[in-house]
């Protein structure tokens, strides 16, 4: 294999990894910002999808 393919591969694979990471992250912080912060209304927090929220991981 040559220097320049696996230089192709490794920033490949952490481009992957990055948007992995930052998808996980954004997911987190929108369901703790429309179910769980102080400066989420009450109708989002009593909400049908808040509630699956809460029980999932």
């Amino acid at each position: 294999m040559t220097n320049q393919r696996k230089i192709i591969l490794s920033l490949a694979a952490l481009l992957i990894a990055f948007l992995g990471v930052t998808l996980f992250v954004d997911i987190g912080v929108v369901k703790w910002f429309n179910c769980s912060s102080p400066f989420a209304p009450s109708q989002d927090k009593a909400s049908d999808v808040c509630k699956e929220l809460k029980n999932a991981p």
